[in-house]
């Protein structure tokens, strides 16, 4: 009995060290994950960053242009915001205000399509002019 207790103990210290090593080895060398930074090396320092992934870098057009659109994104909160006010309208009510909003949010959308994502100043301002307008229709249609 003593010589089973002595060789399961043994054999569970040695799979748990080679199955403990064999993790430890593999910690951050996982590069499938798409990750920002190749082989994430915890001793890298200020003077030797590690480098970035090739698909971040080739993305990197991508999230510029997601830096370029506050103007889409203002617009849209706006009209999510009076989308919001013209639930509270009657039926009949809601429905031209309902109309509009949409004409404005697709506009909006379109032209930012057209732009590679930017709204250009003076769309930006015409489509301003067409939010306030729908603002005043909503308070006179409640």
């Amino acid at each position: 009995m003593r010589r089973f207790i002595k060789t399961a103990t043994l054999s569970v210290l040695m799979l748990s060290s080679v199955i403990g090593g064999a993790y430890a080895a593999g910690v951050g060398t996982d590069n499938d994950s798409n990750d920002y930074y190749v082989g994430a090396d915890p001793h890298a320092d200020a003077l030797n960053p590690p480098m970035p992934h090739p698909s971040a870098m080739a993305t990197s057009g991508i999230h510029q242009g997601m830096a370029e659109r506050p103007r889409l994104t203002h617009i849209l909160s706006e009209l999510r915001a009076d989308d919001r006010r013209i639930d509270r309208l009657s039926t009949v009510a809601s429905r031209p205000v309902r109309h509009e909003e949409a004409n404005i949010r697709a506009q909006a959308v379109a032209v930012a399509d057209r732009h590679d994502g930017v709204i250009p100043d003076r769309n930006y301002q015409q489509i301003q002019r067409e939010i306030h307008r729908l603002d005043r229709d909503i308070v006179r249609s409640s």
